[in-house]
């Protein structure tokens, strides 16, 4: 099934090398095929570099913990990058070795 749009407040919890680690606690909708990832373009620096988001999920009474990597290492911007304010990602190894999501299948490029 599909799973709308939900905005999620990103709080970053920690900085590692450099990077913000965010946590969001969400609604688990089961196993993940494919997210979409973006932006409004607003505010001073319109522009997010994203390397890895790793979505996990509980264990469950039923169920074992589950981990979830989209590898895309580029920017979610209008005017570089991806060249688009949403991205679709989907599942990539988790050694992040995987295929590399590039943007091209925009769920909803806004350039």
């Amino acid at each position: 099934g599909e799973y709308g749009p939900c905005a999620l407040e990103l709080v970053p919890t920690a900085s590692v090398a450099g990077k913000e680690v965010c946590d969001v606690i969400a609604l688990d909708v089961g196993k993940l095929t494919a997210i979409v990832i973006g932006h409004g373009g607003e505010g001073s620096s319109p522009a997010w570099h994203v390397q890895t988001v790793t979505i996990r999920r509980a264990r469950t009474a039923t169920e074992e913990a589950k981990s979830y990597d989209f590898f895309f290492d580029e920017y979610i911007a209008a005017d570089r990058g991806s060249k688009a304010l949403h991205v679709q990602l989907f599942p990539t190894a988790k050694s992040g070795r995987g295929p590399k999501n590039d943007g091209s299948r925009s769920a909803r490029g806004e350039a």
